[in-house]
């Protein structure tokens, strides 16, 4: 699958510019380079998902609006995602210099 270099967007095979950032498209993101990314960064609580799907779509619209979010699980959540395959109630951080920006678009939708 290709990945937009910049906002690490996953796209469908057949696409080969990102729609959001006009950005050729690679054919994978290097985890190295991933967690390099995430190095010194400084986490901000975002908001709570009610479950895994919610969660994912709140990622993707920061993601889209090029902003990293990443999903944490915390207590029983952790063991729920084992056993049943979803969890409750997990909590999304984005970069600390990107929290407003990310509040807004959450205040919008």
């Amino acid at each position: 699958m290709p990945y937009c270099p910049k906002c690490k967007v996953e796209y469908r095979e057949g696409f080969y510019t990102c729609t959001d950032c006009n950005e050729k498209l690679i054919e994978s993101l290097s985890n190295e380079k991933t967690e390099k990314d995430h190095e010194g960064l400084k986490w901000s609580y975002l908001m709570t998902a009610y479950n895994d799907i919610e969660a994912d779509i709140i990622i993707g619209l920061m993601n889209s609006n090029g902003i990293r979010a990443v999903k944490k699980y915390y207590g029983f959540s952790e063991y729920l995602k084992v056993y049943m395959g979803t969890a409750f109630n997990i909590k999304i951080f984005v970069p600390d210099f990107m929290l407003d920006e990310a509040k807004k678009i959450i205040e919008d939708i």
